[in-house]
């Protein structure tokens, strides 16, 4: 009985990450519909392969609320298949955040595979920077954009609570990737939340961590403006030849 529960158990943390990988970094190349079916589905099968009975807090009771008002509101919605798409993708988020809250030690590993998610984005969406818009493993800017702002704070939470620089320098480079991105709505996201961390660090007077951020921040913005003058240094040449050869009537 304690063997079937432990299996169960760690199948569970196998699905808990398959879900989150296949959102943070395969979400973005499936269409709208095909990619909640599968987030559903896959939130529907953690469900019931959770060992044991699950544990429903008050914020947990809000978010089924707010799922079922979301599928109450198809009958009355006037385009009821987009109301469905909408309804099922919050039921699915409210599914795995249920099971999120009663799945023991999954806190570091889930946040550590964001963590990574969101690099991997980062890195991605700098090569494509040198030749296209980049939007990392996502079909443009804007969602981008929205996966790495929360992964800001995320990434600075982190490093608050282990001190390892290393959390720091990822904080950075996330921020880096979100400025090159170029959405403004992510950016001043990613700004606000900031600015919050900040004023939580003030009034907390931990003032060693104010400095932590402030240093983190620089680090990200002028890795954005030194790479973007490099970059603007390079695609000059070509640029000038590029309007010379146009003048000229082409190359001879």
């Amino acid at each position: 009985m304690l063997k079937d529960f432990l299996v169960r158990d760690r199948i569970t943390e196998a699905f808990l990450t398959a879900i989150v990988l296949s959102a943070a970094l395969f979400g973005g190349f499936l269409p709208v519909v095909d990619g909640i079916a599968l987030f559903f589905l896959l939130s529907l099968i953690l469900l019931f392969i959770y060992p044991g009975t699950l544990q429903i807090r008050m914020d947990a009771v809000f978010a089924v609320l707010f799922a079922l008002w979301s599928i109450a509101s198809t009958v009355y919605a006037y385009d009821k298949w987009s109301s469905i798409v909408f309804s099922t993708s919050i039921l699915s988020g409210v599914i795995f955040y249920i099971v999120l809250l009663n799945s023991n030690g999954w806190k570091d590993r889930i946040l550590s595979f964001l963590i990574l998610c969101g690099v991997v984005n980062g890195v991605a969406g700098l090569m494509q920077s040198f030749v296209d818009e980049p939007t990392g493993l996502f079909y443009n800017r804007n969602p981008y954009s929205g996966f790495l702002t929360p992964l800001v704070p995320l990434s600075v939470y982190l490093y608050r609570n282990t001190k390892m620089k290393f959390f720091a320098i990822i904080s950075s480079f996330l921020i880096f990737s979100n400025l090159l991105s170029g959405s403004r709505a992510g950016i001043y996201s990613m700004a606000m939340a900031i600015l919050f961390i900040g004023l939580f660090h003030w009034k907390k007077k931990e003032f060693k961590a104010l400095k932590g951020l402030a240093l983190i921040v620089l680090t990200g913005f002028v890795s954005y403006w030194v790479f973007s003058y490099a970059k603007s240094l390079m695609e000059a040449p070509y640029y000038a030849g590029f309007v010379e050869r146009g003048f000229s009537g082409g190359s001879r």
